[in-house]
């Protein structure tokens, strides 16, 4: 199915950085205008730098709720320390809105070329692919773990969750080998707050997340991950 092309970003962007990769050689094939090929390689370009731009600035966002946090608090350690420098929002290229549906558009036109070839298919990402059945017993989350500056508290991305319908972060102390829920959610990510065995001192613990579908646990657990806890 081509339509899960245009579904997440990461997708997205293969598809338009291959595209302006094979469009220079396949342009006739599939009835590629001079237009065609400036908006593939401007959008490969931009969408490129908007990702990374808009991660840096998540991560700005981060440090600097937490130094205003430790500024509006009670405690004076940890110092409250410095802001990152904020992200280069320059794009090399004008953003332009719609890039999903203009490359759906571009590419049904591509696919209606009576020039097309198979090798042109295949070199400008217009297969699709074909969905594959899942097994639960093979499906396995990813874990991302970001910790906040203060405050014991953590934010958890869950990637990987298939058809599942919620999860539970669980989380193992230092010296334990007990799991424990931290917190249940249903979104791609979730913050958590931890209350520390020592208050006042930062905290290491091993977290990892299971899929539920229903009220059944769905796939394996993902890989553990360590998160650092800072008061």
């Amino acid at each position: 199915m081509l339509e899960k092309v245009y579904q997440s970003e990461a997708r997205f962007l293969q598809h338009l950085q291959t595209q302006a990769a094979n469009i220079e050689q396949y342009r006739n094939e599939v009835g590629a205008s001079g237009e065609d090929i400036e908006r593939i390689r401007n959008d490969a370009a931009v969408f490129e730098s908007l990702i990374e731009t808009c991660n840096l600035a998540d991560d700005f966002k981060t440090t600097a709720m937490g130094i205003k946090r430790q500024f509006f608090s009670t405690k004076t350690d940890p110092p409250a320390g410095a802001f990152m420098a904020a992200p280069d929002t320059t794009t090399p290229f004008p953003v332009i809105a719609g890039a999903v549906k203009a490359s759906r558009e571009r590419d049904q036109r591509f696919l209606r070329s009576t020039t097309i070839t198979e090798a042109a298919r295949i070199a400008m990402d217009l297969v699709g692919e074909t969905p594959q059945p899942l097994n639960p017993d093979l499906i396995q989350p990813t874990l991302e773990l970001h910790a906040a500056v203060s405050g014991y508290e953590f934010a958890a991305v869950v990637g990987g969750r298939e058809d599942s319908a919620m999860y539970e972060l669980h989380g193992q102390r230092t010296g334990s080998t007990d799991w424990i829920m931290l917190k249940s959610g249903t979104g791609k990510s979730v913050n958590v707050t931890v209350t520390p065995t020592t208050p006042g001192q930062p905290e290491q613990i091993l977290v990892r997340v299971q899929l539920f579908k229903g009220n059944a646990k769905y796939g394996v657990p993902s890989n553990p991950v360590f998160v650092t806890v800072n008061p």
